[in-house]
């Protein structure tokens, strides 16, 4: 019977320094590391993301869109959360229009972030996001468009991946398109999937610019400088369409075309052509 007794008193003392010495751990954590603790974890769940603001249009004198820009988002992930990459890479190519090995490189690499695809079209973004595997996330950004393609392309110009401006009217009227970013607050839980999105600083949407431009006179003005590439192989040949009454510009157009020049362009280095400069 006293042997019990000591065994129960054992196992008491041992129960009652275990717990003394988790209250002991607790106490520690939660006041002398308690501050750096929360830092940490507000830095690891809670971020501040930038909202792009929307790019002005650009339209022709009837209103038709020559540049627009779109909601679309960047696809990254952080390769140690995606349990299975190899399942991962097969269900996202066909969503990110990307190849199943290049997306597998991606997601097997030890590192703690790389970007799958820039700018996706916001529907094939929400697809590949609604598939909520653990890793996988998006960044909102805005993609610029040009509906009518290479039309007018050396008036309009460029912009880069951050949407500035890099030539043609793109670059010189770029503090006008641009508009003004907003940011907000995401807070994500341990898989990096978003639980809470608040906006802190909304978005100004960039001003529209209107051309005197006709769509249709350029294309056909386009043409004609084609049709005078073909048959005469200038070095250069121009062309302005003018309102005799106004002296407002109808179409500018140049031979060789944007399309030609890149591919005479010298692969050895980085040439921009800004083209007209309206």
């Amino acid at each position: 019977m006293a042997l019990v007794q000591r065994r129960i008193g054992g196992i008491f003392t041992v129960g009652l320094l275990l717990l003394l010495l988790a209250l002991a751990r607790t106490l520690y954590l939660g006041t002398l590391q308690g501050a750096s603790l929360r830092r940490a974890a507000r830095s690891q769940q809670v971020t501040y993301e930038p909202l792009p603001a929307q790019r002005g249009a650009i339209t022709d004198r009837n209103g038709r869109d020559l540049a627009v820009s779109e909601p679309a988002q960047d696809i990254s992930a952080t390769p140690y959360l995606v349990h299975d990459p190899l399942a991962a890479a097969r269900r996202l190519a066909p969503l990110l229009g990307r190849p199943q090995d290049e997306l597998l490189r991606k997601l097997s690499e030890r590192t703690g972030f790389v970007y799958l695809v820039h700018a996706l079209p916001a529907r094939q973004a929400r697809a590949a996001l609604a598939l909520r595997i653990p890793g996988i996330a998006g960044t909102a950004v805005m993609r610029r468009v040009y509906p009518r393609g290479t039309l007018a392309a050396q008036v309009l110009g460029v912009v880069n991946a951050e949407g500035q401006g890099l030539a043609g009217l793109e670059y010189s009227r770029n503090s006008v398109l641009r508009g003004r970013s907003g940011e907000r607050r995401v807070v994500s839980d341990a898989l990096g999937q978003p639980v809470s999105i608040n906006e802190v600083h909304p978005e100004s949407a960039g001003a529209s610019l209107s051309l005197t431009l006709d769509a249709n006179l350029q294309q056909r003005s386009e043409e004609v400088m084609s049709a005078v590439g073909s048959v005469f192989s200038p070095k250069d040949a121009s062309a302005i369409v003018m309102d005799p009454r106004s002296g407002a510009v109808l179409a500018m157009a140049n031979w060789p075309s944007v399309v030609a020049r890149r591919a005479r362009e010298p692969r050895c280095g980085l040439r921009l052509r800004t083209g007209i400069d309206v």
